[in-house]
């Protein structure tokens, strides 16, 4: 599925800049236009897959690191908390 879209996203962005690029004879840089355009776009969304497994690992590690039974001490009084 993404890589269809990709596909898609990839003429719309050859045909868009080979009809501007046309006008000025370089019509051999729309390859580097496609790409530079997808190493912007894909950067941003690959920092934020990053970011995001760094702060759901962090998470884990603070839930990991919680000793056992401190949660069942404070709300079952009966446990000798």
């Amino acid at each position: 599925m993404s890589d269809a879209l990709l596909a898609v996203e990839g003429v719309g962005v050859r045909l868009g800049g080979a009809t501007v690029l046309r006008d000025f004879g370089a019509e051999v840089f729309v390859v580097d236009l496609v790409s530079i355009s997808f190493l912007r776009e894909f950067a941003v969304l690959l920092t934020a897959i990053v970011l995001a497994g760094r702060t759901a690992s962090a998470f884990t590690a603070q839930i990991g690191a919680v000793p056992p039974f401190s949660d069942t001490r404070r709300t079952n009084p009966s446990r000798g908390g």
